[in-house]
């Protein structure tokens, strides 16, 4: 029966979303809960060259744990207070530096693409599709935005984007059809 089928495609579909959003949000839980993530938080600029050294090195520690989920394109942490970005690839001590060199999403300028990031409020947003150039490639993707740190204060201090790459979860839903 072609309709017995089709909620059969449908139900397995479902399941190979929520594992992979499962796989994606024990990511992000792991992220938003490392401790030197949440020092970072804590400094103020500017920075002196041997403070810039220690996050350098200590944050692909705390970043790496996003390399290894298929889903990702990856995951960028914003700390406000030091205007630092953070990539699974890199350390950018401009914002401004990142957007417009490795990073950017189609028809948004910086200043807001940079206002949204600083948002103050202490806001989870809800998922969002865009396109995005990163580090050269394109890629189509669902943003997911995190405010930092994990607190009872409702102020952020920086905000953690997952970018979901959609290609790799649709291929996915294909390979299990």
């Amino acid at each position: 029966n072609i309709r017995d089928t089709n909620f059969a495609n449908l139900a397995l579909n479902k399941d190979v979303v929520e594992a992979a959003t499962r796989d994606i949000t024990t990511t992000i839980a792991a992220i938003r809960s490392e401790s030197r993530l949440n020092e970072l938080l804590q400094l103020k600029g500017p920075l002196n060259p041997q403070l810039m050294l220690k996050i350098g090195r200590s944050h692909l520690e705390s970043l790496l744990v996003s390399a290894d989920n298929p889903y990702l394109v990856d995951i960028v942490v914003y700390l406000k207070d030091i205007e630092t970005i953070l990539t699974t690839r890199d350390v950018f001590f401009s914002t401004s530096l990142f957007y417009r060199s490795f990073f950017s999403e189609a028809d948004t300028p910086y200043d807001d693409w940079h206002a949204e990031l600083s948002y103050p409020q202490y806001v989870r947003r809800s998922p969002t599709f865009k396109r995005i150039s990163y580090y050269g490639e394109s890629y189509d993707v669902i943003e997911l935005q995190e405010p930092l740190p994990v607190t009872p204060r409702l102020l952020s201090r920086g905000t953690l984007i997952a970018y979901v790459n959609r290609d790799a979860v649709e291929s996915l839903m294909r390979k299990r059809l």
